[in-house]
């Protein structure tokens, strides 16, 4: 878990900060829990940012354009002599200012997304100036990615979108489709071809879908292993490790629980979503007719019942390749 203890993050707050104000903050992140991702995440986040304080005189104010409402941009960013109150305006100049750091090398990078984008997908709510201040600053960061940290990035945007329904939220809504859909349109005209093939266990499912799953999701033994963990699939990876198939039958049902758009689940990641694809496909190869058949008229429920499920058009093309394309992949041991 990321966030510090009481004690220890209290003790060090800087003198600007309002202690309530973090005290609800840390509740908040502290409690969030159930959400999964296919590597560990290093470090406290929370804590680097309350003990950091900007420079009073090199200090400059993040590099994002104006939105349409310069007051609404000016009351979160100031001046540059602003004191900072907000601590999410204090964790976006915290990841700006550390990212930026130029002795910092790759991996302290991919660290450093690893933790800001579960920060992110954990926080109950963020304003639409803020949150596009970070679809910005992501975006630039991109262009010069490596695979793993455009990975990061693109799988956590998604999460992001899984969070915010467009009729609650619209803005927010607006704003991070708008930092998915270049990336798409991009991919598709192979742009980001050095992506998937520095990264391809997840890159290729998110940025390739018509090529089906990587080899290393198409790994028994390698998906098995990452789903220990995940709180909505580990009953279901366990069952069929032990070749339990009366249990794969009952737990079938997580899959399409993930994928409900009625209600929609929440503390879900992108992540998660692909690795369910990889897991039912695996699930339908297994030599239990009626397991197999199950999971099949799940997939095709998944794909075609737009009413009561809902898919990012990855992981539609990716479905409708694993199951409904005659080329059909295979699974590895």
């Amino acid at each position: 878990m990321l966030a510090a203890s009481p004690d220890h993050s209290i003790m060090q707050l800087p003198h600007y900060m309002s202690i309530p104000l973090w005290i609800s903050y840390i509740t908040i992140y502290a409690n969030a829990h159930s959400l999964w991702f296919p590597y560990e995440v290093p470090g406290n986040f929370l804590h680097d940012v309350q003990s950091w304080q900007p420079e009073e005189v090199e200090y400059a104010p993040p590099r994002v354009s104006p939105p349409a409402n310069p007051k609404g941009f000016r009351r979160y960013f100031g001046s540059a002599s602003s004191i900072i109150t907000d601590p999410d305006v204090q964790a976006f100049k915290y990841f700006q200012t550390a990212y930026s750091n130029p002795g910092l090398d790759d991996p302290d990078r991919t660290s450093l997304l690893q933790q800001a984008m579960k920060y992110l997908a954990q926080k109950e709510d963020i304003s639409p100036v803020l949150l596009e201040s970070w679809c910005r600053s992501l975006g630039g960061i991109s262009r010069t990615a490596t695979g793993e940290q455009f990975s990061i990035i693109l799988y956590g945007l998604h999460t992001l979108l899984l969070g915010v329904k467009y009729d609650e939220k619209p803005n927010q809504y607006r704003t991070l489709f708008s930092a998915v859909e270049p990336w798409r349109y991009a991919a598709i005209v192979s742009q980001y071809s050095r992506l998937v093939d520095s990264f391809p266990t997840w890159n290729r499912a998110i940025l390739e879908p018509e090529n089906g799953l990587s080899d290393d999701l198409l790994s028994w033994s390698f998906l098995n292993a990452q789903l220990r963990n995940e709180p909505r699939l580990k009953a279901l990876n366990k069952a069929m490790s032990k070749r339990d198939f009366d249990t794969v039958l009952q737990e079938l049902e997580s899959i399409s629980a993930i994928f409900s758009s009625k209600p929609v689940p929440k503390e879900l990641s992108s992540h998660t979503r692909v690795a369910a694809i990889a897991l039912l496909f695996h699930v339908m190869h297994t030599p239990h007719d009626e397991v197999n058949r199950f999971a099949n008229s799940i997939a095709q429920l998944i794909l075609h019942d737009v009413r009561n499920f809902y898919l990012f058009q990855h992981e539609g093309i990716l479905l409708e390749r694993l199951f409904n394309s005659p080329e059909k992949q295979v699974p590895k041991s």
